[in-house]
């Protein structure tokens, strides 16, 4: 009886330190790196997997962020081409109407020339300060000048397919013209 004692006593105190009675526990794998334990170096990179979600879920918002960014140029580069387009039809029909009285045409030509300086302040506000969108500005009028006169001298001769040559070398001028100006206006920092 005396020697069931101590094995029961040596028993309590085994299983109080996490052996099994049996003494039939497995010792405990340690987890290695390239066996794809979660949290671990499974890749021998030196970062955890964790890091790499981390890592997954920020490039998705960057994604999304870029693309949320690029409906948003989109809408405003779509918003200023209509808006040029709209000028843009708006004076074409003042100036067919205007090119039967050219002495009409010539005597609103201030009055013309500051609603357009008008509406360029309105459009583009503190961005007009950098020599860039003031460069563009004038080589933008310059080429819309050029096109225009062309499509006066189509329209007087009745060349229809140099109408729409021209008409859409103006649409294609002006989206040209809508982009360099909201690149200007993105560098500038402007809303």
């Amino acid at each position: 009886m005396k020697a069931r004692i101590p094995i029961c006593g040596l028993a309590l105190i085994a299983a109080s330190l996490g052996f099994s009675p049996a003494l039939s526990a497995q010792p405990q794998s340690v987890p290695q790196p390239g066996y794809g334990y979660h949290g671990h170096d499974h890749r021998g990179d030196g970062r955890r997997d964790d890091d790499r979600h981390d890592d997954a879920h920020r490039d998705r918002d960057d994604d999304h962020r870029e693309r949320r960014e690029a409906r948003r140029d989109e809408r405003r580069e779509a918003e200023m081409r209509e808006r040029l387009e709209q000028r843009e039809a708006r004076e074409r029909a003042e100036r067919a109407q205007h090119r039967r009285d050219m002495e009409a045409w010539r005597a609103t030509r201030d009055r013309r020339a500051e609603e357009h300086r008008r509406e360029i302040r309105e459009s583009y506000g503190a961005v007009l300060t950098r020599e860039e969108a003031r460069n563009e500005l004038a080589t933008h009028a310059d080429r819309m000048a050029r096109l225009n006169y062309i499509l006066d001298i189509a329209q007087d001769n009745g060349n229809l397919l140099m109408q729409a040559r021209v008409q859409a070398a103006i649409v294609a001028e002006n989206i040209r013209h809508a982009r360099v100006m909201e690149e200007i206006r993105w560098q500038a920092g402007a809303p």
